[in-house]
Formats: C-alpha cells, structure tokens, sequence
C-alpha cells in the first residue's frame, strides 16, 4: 500500500510539474479590476499554482482589499518606483513553475485559458497571446489583421509576429528577455511585447495565438465584452495621443536590430539568393515549406492529358487538378512556391504569368521553379551530403547511395495515375508519418504530389523544413532513372522574378 501512494504521488508531482502555472498581474491605474481578474483566474480548469501581483507605483491608487477565498498562493509586490510595462516581467524569475501568464490589467481570460495554452504548446510550443498581430511589410507599426479575442476569431492555432494582452510561456524563457536592457526614457511603456517575440526568434522560438473559437469562448484569452470596457478607458496606454509612436519606434529599433516580421521573411533575389537564404532559414531554425509547381503542374491545372518523362500519367478531369489548385492558392508566409521566372530566355512567361494571375500564386510567397536543380543543382546534393542531422525522404526510389537519409518514405512511382481512388489513403499515410516530426528536414521527390502534401503537412507539422527537391536525387536514389540534363551538364542559367 505504501509502494501504491508513493507512485500516485509521484504521478501527481509529474503532473504538476508539467501543467504548473504563475499568474502575473499588474495594478497600474485600473485597481477595480483586479478582483475580476482574481476570480476568473482562481476559476481556471488548471488553476495556478501562484499569483503575483505587481503595482507599479501611481500617486493615490491602492490595490484594493482581496477577500479572503481569493487570496489563497497570492504575494502582492508593491513598488515605489513605476518601472512600466517591463518589471511584471522580470518577476517571473522569482518563480519555481514551468509556466507563467502575464496579464495587462485590462485582460479577462475565460475558464479555460491555461488548458488552452498548455494544449497549444503541445503542438506550437511557443510564446502564447490571447491577442496577435502580423504587421505589414516594412518597419512601420501597421498591421493586417488582429488575430485572437478582437478582430478575427481563429478556429485554429495561428502563428504572428507579436502578442499582447496576456503572455503566457516557459518560465526558463525569461532568461532571453533578461538579456536586452531598454532605454526607459524612450519605452518605459512600449517594446515589451516586440522585444520577447525578437528574443525568442533569436533561438527558434514563435510566437502563437492559441485557438479563439467563437463557439467556445471559456478558451478565450481575454473576454470581449470587459475587454472593450477596459481597454478603452481614458487611462490606458494607448489613449496616449503618443502611444502609436512609441510603438512604431519600437518596432523600427527592433526590425533594424535582426527582428524578422512574417511580411519581412520574402526570399529576395535571383534563384540562386534564394537558395542561399533557403539553407540559412534551416540554419536558423526558421522552419519553411517549398513547393516548386513548374511546366508539369501547369498542365494540370490547365486540364491536359499526358504523360510525362517519368511516364507517370495525368488524365484531364481528375481530382489532382482540384488538389493542386488548392495547394498553390495556399497562403502562408513560410510555404514558398516556386514557378519559373520571367527574366530569363529559359523559362515559359505565360506559365509564369498564368500561376500568379490565374492561379493566385501569393507574390511574397514566391521562389524559382529551378531552385534546387540546374545551376543550383550541384550546391543542393552538396548541402545534403553535409547535413549532419540527415533527412526524411519521400520518394519512390530504393537505390542505396551515400547521402545521409534517415528514412525513406516509399510510394509508388506510377501513383499519379490512380490518384482519383487513392489520395485520401496516401495523404492519410504522409500525415500519419510526418505528425511526430519535430525540427526535421523533410525532402519530397513525389512530382505534382510534393506539391499537394507539403501544405497539408506543414499544417499537421509546422516546426519542420519541407522541400520538394523533385528529380534532384534521382540520380541516386533511383535504379531506373531519367536523368536530367543539368546532372551532367554545365549549367549557367539564373532566374531572376522582374
């Protein structure tokens, strides 16, 4: 009996090390909140372990009276001096837990925040808001949407550049955040929310908005209704006739300081720059997908019949042609699409012109169709032989060669040509496989089919790097093979998008 409660125990203590939350909240100059704060925090499905309070000092405001059944795992933090947005921070290092949830004084969360968030790292471990932004190219402080509790409600976890109104994430991120020491004369009360996302981008970490579905809103982070109220108040920071400058400052220091904003990370330059910041992206950790939908993808979507050099065969009507559609309307800042360009004696200007004026082809999304073939061919085999990690590759090749693959995921080479009865089960099995891959390089030589499945995959499996490396490997992964030209022949062609 004794062995039985000393593994509960144990379980309980796993448990709730894993799960164990601090709430930081701020008494600034909007105390008659606070104790709406302390009940719906108090209220959480996973209640925290502590709650600090942090007062800033403001002549004539007082942290009100804390009844008694709120007050339980509270310490109250008073300071003399008002050290604005940045000191709530900074005592998170103070705390024991695995997470800790900063609150504005104007934030509101619904019963099941913390669950939500604990659930959301388990997929986009990250830095978590119940409010995010994604800033338009540039450095100005513009943005092209709100995502979260205000503006648009999204079913579904979404990456931003920023957060706001409640932060919650791991406690031993803080040491990041500690490291940068702000001009308090220019941002006592701005830049907190922009330097911790630039601080943990430095180390691969993103910054998230956990679903806000407008059917469930105890997942919420922030309840609409007291955060109008509250937000709005004539004491808020941005009633501040010069808040919207401080802000777009504060952006501006931290852009020109190596901040990548999701508008900003365009791949720039001809086809062979865009390798280059390809194999830095992965050296960063900055995970990416790329599909390359060149001639054989447009014929497709234009409806052909054909076969092409591989002998696989596309019938016009098929649902491939739907798939592929869909796949190449695909908008996110980090699936690039690669077609050919429109510069060059090479390459086809109606297909390029048909993808991004038919076909919807996101213009800050775009690559080279020839990315990682003809001239960038050798330096692509070359970076692959020398990835020490190694990489995933699906393909229908099983020739033994030397470079490092970890895996091979193999499908049939003919696979297109029944595509109408089997995608469904395909897809099944290319997401089954990819959905435990974490910080992995995955390659994809499946033809019009890498194109389909990398989105699909980066949607089940974001924190990898996917590349539709096409017939570049064929030369070794494949017995019977139809060689490219550029395998062994001089190639001196560089695309360049005008």
């Amino acid at each position: 009996m004794i062995y039985i409660f000393y593994w509960l125990y144990t379980i309980y203590y796993i448990l709730s090390s894993i799960m164990s939350i601090t709430a930081i909240l701020t008494v600034f100059k909007r105390p008659e909140t606070l104790i709406e704060q302390l009940i719906s925090i108090q209220n959480q499905t996973i209640t925290p372990e502590q709650i600090i309070i942090w007062q800033n000092c403001v002549d004539g405001i007082k942290i009100p009276e804390i009844p008694e059944h709120l007050n339980k795992n509270v310490t109250t933090i008073v300071s003399s001096k008002n050290f604005g947005v940045w000191a709530r921070f900074s005592v998170g290092m103070l705390v024991n837990t695995k997470y800790i949830c900063v609150f504005d004084d104007d934030t509101i969360p619904g019963s099941e925040w913390f669950y939500n968030c604990v659930e959301t790292m388990k997929t986009h471990r990250g830095l978590l808001g119940t409010i995010g932004l994604r800033f338009v190219a540039g450095n100005e402080y513009k943005c092209l949407r709100r995502t979260g509790w205000a503006d648009y409600n999204n079913e579904n976890t979404e990456r931003v550049d920023i957060v706001g109104h409640a932060w919650f994430f791991e406690k031993e991120w803080l040491s990041y955040f500690l490291e940068y020491h702000p001009n308090y004369d220019e941002m006592l009360c701005s830049g907190e929310d922009i330097l911790f996302s630039y601080v943990l981008q430095k180390h691969g970490i993103n910054t998230y908005v956990p679903p806000h579905p407008i059917n469930n809103m105890k997942l919420w982070g922030s309840m609409p209704e007291t955060a109008w109220k509250y937000g709005v108040s004539p004491v808020a920071i941005t009633a501040d006739l010069n808040s919207g400058v401080k802000f777009d400052n504060a952006l501006k220091l931290f852009i020109n300081s190596g901040f990548k904003t999701m508008n900003n990370s365009r791949l720039i330059g001809n086809s062979v720059d865009h390798l280059d910041q390809i194999f830095q992206k992965i050296h960063n950790k900055e995970y990416f997908g790329v599909i390359r939908p060149s001639d054989g993808e447009w014929l497709i979507l234009e409806n052909q019949t054909f076969t092409n050099i591989d002998n696989w065969t596309n019938t016009a009507d098929g649902i491939l042609r739907l798939h592929l559609i869909e796949s190449v309307k695909t908008i996110k800042h980090n699936l690039y699409i690669g077609i050919c360009c429109n510069g060059c004696s090479c390459c086809d200007y109606k297909v390029h012109n048909d993808y991004l004026n038919k076909y919807h082809v996101q213009y800050c999304q775009l690559t080279y169709a020839n990315l990682f073939c003809n001239l960038n061919w050798k330096k692509t085999v070359d970076f692959l032989h020398s990835y020490h990690n190694g990489f995933y590759l699906i393909t229908c090749g099983n020739k033994d060669c030397n470079l490092p693959i970890k895996e091979r995921f193999l499908i049939d080479e003919y696979l297109v040509n029944n595509w109408d009865n089997v995608w469904e089960s395909e897809t099944e099995r290319i997401i089954e496989y990819v959905k435990n891959k974490q910080n992995e390089l995955v390659c994809f030589a499946a033809g019009p089919l890498s194109k389909v499945w990398i989105p699909k995959c980066m949607d089940i499996s974001p924190n990898n790097f996917y590349m539709d490396v096409g017939s570049a490997l064929d030369t070794y992964t494949r017995v019977n093979n139809n060689p490219r030209s550029y395998t062994y022949t001089n190639q001196s062609n560089i695309c360049n998008h005008r």
